[in-house]
């Protein structure tokens, strides 16, 4: 799997077969935490790795999450009564 990811946001051009799209590392690891699979606690624990605390991962997180959120509360009916 690791040959599939990329660090590019958008690594796949028009027209790229889906048994030649890459996937972004970015959403690999927004996906592996959203499963429940990692936790963002570790990443701040004591004896996390220098990749895991590196400010990037946090950047990361920040920048795939704000839009999700947003993008979810789109899709919730507005009610005036709530």
């Amino acid at each position: 799997m690791t040959k599939k990811l990329s660090a590019l946001d958008s690594p796949n051009g028009e027209g790229v077969d889906s048994t030649d799209r890459m996937i972004p590392i970015k959403d690999a690891y927004f996906q592996l935490i959203n499963n429940n699979v990692l936790s963002v606690d570790k990443f701040h624990a004591q004896d996390a790795t220098e990749n895991e605390k590196k400010e990037s991962m946090q950047s990361m997180l920040a920048t795939k999450t704000v839009p999700l959120l947003k993008f979810v509360q789109s899709l919730r009916p507005v009610r005036p009564d709530h």
